[in-house]
């Protein structure tokens, strides 16, 4: 049987061993009892989802909105403020998009498996200790295509105080890891770059609703570059252009950024290198386990409690009673994922509303 080791495993290793080690599947695979659920942003992110379904890119974009707002309270408590700070940001972003939207989506919320290389030999694949494959599992929140018929993945970010500098989105590893990863699940598949769609909850009240955007660079489902599509892989296998891609373009307002970045096929195998790199001291026979404390990730960490009484060398059995292993969800199919057509007026089941967020790759 393989291993398989998920993104959120690979920045959980790298943030902080210690939060790994009680949290991760491979580990403790510990959860708080008391877990709340899906948080503003994921609810947020739920939202998106259905906006960009690939099925209803060309319905009237003001009844997509309603369906879109309507997902939210399946996620966040009824009469909250962080419904109501959802709703408004969602609208005023629904008033913004249509006017930069600049692609067509293809999938969201879509998860990949890809073989992990093996850094001490090129060209191979990554083994366990048992002479298993080790597979990486990740998702991504939206695969698009522009105007030339380019891939490009799509990440939303939901921030709070402060914008995402351009440096840290060129450097961020999970944007080109979940790039690299969907290539290697779909041999041929090139994606030229990533997107960050960002949005500042903090804003929501800075920004005047505004009338609707004219769709003027929407790309429709009927010509080359539309959405709607479903692509299995040994269809559309190789996708190119002779035009060339901006490095960086920026769309901007108040409350939303979206910046373009293009990508190097050399920058994605740097991140399936490292991703390599990573798997290896993870699988490895003793780990080295330590924290690593930062004013960033401590706040959201769920273990901060046992955390702190390790550093100060005292007992943890009792705090840890309040966690329990990790349940695992039964993850209903994902619209605009691969698991149903993608085409015009697709629709997949009704599942009942998810109460937690799958952290650990992708769904059936």
């Amino acid at each position: 049987m393989r291993t398989l080791i998920s993104t959120e495993e690979l920045t959980s290793f790298r943030r902080c061993r210690r939060q790994w080690e009680l949290g991760s599947p491979s580990r403790q695979n510990l959860e708080p009892i008391a877990d709340g659920g899906l948080d503003l942003a994921d609810a947020i992110r739920e939202a998106l989802a259905v906006y960009y379904f690939p099925g209803m890119w060309d319905w009237d974009r003001s009844m997509v909105e309603r369906l879109s707002l309507a997902a939210l309270p399946r996620f966040l408590p009824a009469a909250s403020p962080e419904l109501d700070l959802a709703e408004a940001i969602l609208a005023r972003y629904f008033r913004w998009a249509p006017a930069v939207d600049r692609f067509a989506p293809i999938r969201v919320t879509s998860g990949y498996e890809a073989r992990v290389p093996d850094p001490r030999t090129p060209g191979q694949g990554l083994l366990d200790a048992r002479g298993m494959p080790v597979d990486c599992a990740g998702r991504i929140d939206l695969l698009v295509t522009d105007e030339a018929d380019r891939y490009w993945a799509v990440h939303h970010r939901i921030s709070r105080g402060a914008w995402t500098s351009e440096q840290q989105l060129r450097l961020s590893d999970a944007d080109i890891i979940d790039s690299w990863g969907w290539q290697t699940a779909y041999p041929g598949l090139t994606i030229v770059g990533t997107i960050s769609n960002e949005l500042r909850i903090d804003l929501a009240d800075a920004v005047p609703m505004a009338p609707p955007s004219e769709p003027t660079t929407h790309v429709a489902q009927n010509v080359a570059g539309g959405g709607g599509r479903s692509f299995p892989q040994h269809q559309r296998a190789w996708v190119g252009s002779d035009q060339s891609v901006e490095e960086v373009r920026v769309d901007a307002t108040d409350a939303f950024r979206r910046t373009w970045i293009a990508r190097s096929p050399r920058e994605f195998e740097l991140a399936g290198t490292r991703v390599g790199s990573i798997a290896l001291d993870m699988l490895g026979p003793n780990p080295l386990l330590y924290p690593t404390p930062s004013a960033d990730h401590c706040p959201t960490c769920p273990f901060q409690d046992p955390c702190v009484a390790m550093s100060q060398g005292r007992a943890v059995d009792e705090l840890l009673t309040a966690y329990r292993p990790r349940q695992p969800a039964a993850e209903s199919g994902r619209i605009g994922d691969a698991t149903w057509g993608t085409g015009r007026g697709a629709a997949p089941p009704r599942w009942r509303s998810r109460q937690t967020p799958d952290a650990r790759g992708p769904g059936p």
